[in-house]
């Protein structure tokens, strides 16, 4: 008994459409975590996330680059009602990845700035207790008249 490939390749497809599905779940979840961070001051954690989003969104591209594979193999069938429905929110699910990162993206350059300028106060505030450190240079109380 042989296997029906139109059927195979569309449950290999909806496979990787809830794949997909999962990884932008959890690079949501990774966004709203760095958000958290950011609100906290925990930079190292942050930049941890990051870098968990970053292998996130490396997976989804080979997920993508397999789906078009089976695309193509596909040759224009139609597809099935549960992978349209699939589709449909992962592409909602997509615009409100992109949203995440706008805002998270907006909260880190914020955060950026607020160091930025905590950095040039203490550069000023280290210029002036410096000022006051260094010791003053005096003749050693001599006064030299130059009229006589």
């Amino acid at each position: 008994m042989s296997k029906d490939p139109i059927n195979d390749i569309a449950s290999k497809r909806l496979r990787i459409l809830a794949t997909m599905q999962e990884t932008i779940d959890t690079m949501k979840a990774l966004l709203k975590q760095q958000q958290v961070l950011l609100n906290g001051d925990d930079v190292g954690a942050f930049i941890q996330s990051m870098t968990q989003n970053q292998d996130k969104l490396k997976e989804m591209e080979h997920l993508m680059q397999s789906l078009h594979g089976i695309e193509s193999r596909q040759g224009g069938q139609n597809d099935s009602p549960d992978c349209a429905a699939m589709e449909d929110n992962i592409t909602r699910s997509i615009r409100e990845l992109q949203e995440l990162e706008k805002e998270t993206h907006s909260m880190a350059i914020q955060k950026l700035d607020d160091y930025r300028r905590n950095v040039r106060d203490i550069r000023v505030a280290k210029k002036g207790i410096r000022s006051y450190l260094s010791p003053f240079s005096s003749a050693d109380g001599v006064y030299f008249d130059k009229k006589k």
